[in-house]
């Protein structure tokens, strides 16, 4: 299967940076185009206060700033690594599989690339158990 276009979805985990290694790999072995993406996923505790009256609170800033550090280190990795590779990198809120597989849903991607661990604390890494999810609603293969 040719892919000309895979969506990495990253989380700044081990598990994470090995995908995208191998993302990286597939890209450039297949001359594809890669989109990396970041889910800065909402916590409940910013849900009341996300927004005040001086703007958007710190919890809630230090979660899309995390999001966007992963993102510019990984598209550092990929111009090290393979500097002729097509990259560009997302970056949305939301629930991570709800996003991961509205992205690779869009009919763009030939293939989504994630990696697997175990999570739960709430940190903006979110990837892990939600992999198992991500292949049974997506459309392109995982």
């Amino acid at each position: 299967m040719a892919c000309k276009r895979i969506l990495i979805a990253i989380d700044g985990s081990d598990a994470s940076e090995k995908a995208l290694n191998y993302a990286i790999d597939l890209a450039k072995n297949e001359g594809s185009a890669l989109s990396i993406l970041a889910v800065a996923e909402l916590l409940y505790s910013c849900l009341p206060t996300m927004q005040s009256k001086k703007g958007i609170n710190e919890p809630y800033l230090s979660i899309i700033k995390e999001s966007c550090n992963i993102l510019d280190e990984a598209v550092k990795k990929v111009y090290g690594k393979a500097p002729t590779i097509l990259v560009d990198r997302i970056l949305v809120v939301g629930d991570p599989v709800k996003e991961i597989t509205k992205i690779g849903n869009s009919g763009t991607y030939d293939l989504i690339i994630t990696g697997h661990r175990k999570l739960g604390n709430g940190s903006p890494s979110v990837l892990g158990s939600f992999n198992k999810k991500i292949p049974e609603i997506a459309s392109c293969p995982v």
